[in-house]
């Protein structure tokens, strides 16, 4: 084989390979493995709930893909967040969601940020995550719907339960 040829496919596998390791180091250092959610369950779940959404703002803790972002600003919410740390997954939110007015990405770790200006949030986190997030989301003074996905928090009990999604209403 040519040298160039042999250069080019190490330098792949080597690429891929650092790739992916800094993938798995981000990973462990957040603790909160990607895993997608299904939009169009979660887009009717939303919907059957007839939540007031008009003048809301929705937040996906731990966004991913993006996708439960861009579903979410399909209904009438003013606008629909996202929170992510992954780099990688970040930048391609924010690629796929390139038009979408109502859809807006954010590199932000879910310990520091404000949640005091959102009406509806979704977090598809495991169980210590959650625990770690109930104090900051259940110490406001607006009401607050949040639904997690196959996790609950540790010491709120849930409003209601739809399959594997658990929704919350803390006053």
């Amino acid at each position: 084989m040519d040298q160039t040829i042999v250069f080019f496919i190490f330098t792949m596998l080597f690429t891929l390979l650092f790739g992916f390791t800094f993938y798995l180091m981000i990973q462990n250092l957040v603790g909160v493995p990607f895993v997608p959610s299904s939009a169009k369950k979660l887009l009717k779940l939303l919907q059957d709930l007839e939540l007031d959404t008009e003048d809301s703002l929705f937040l996906d803790i731990g966004s991913g893909d993006g996708r439960i972002v861009s579903a979410a600003s399909t209904l009438s919410f003013r606008e629909a967040h996202g929170f992510e740390t992954n780099p990688f997954l970040l930048a391609y939110s924010k690629l796929v969601s390139i038009g979408e007015k109502k859809s807006k990405f954010f590199w932000q770790d879910m310990n520091q940020a404000n949640y005091d200006d959102y009406d509806v949030v979704y977090a598809y986190l495991t169980a210590g995550a959650l625990a770690k997030l109930e104090p900051l989301l259940t110490e406001r003074e607006r009401p607050l719907t949040i639904i997690t996905h196959s996790f609950k928090f540790p010491n709120l009990e849930p409003h209601s339960t739809f399959g594997k999604y658990y929704l919350y209403r803390v006053a």
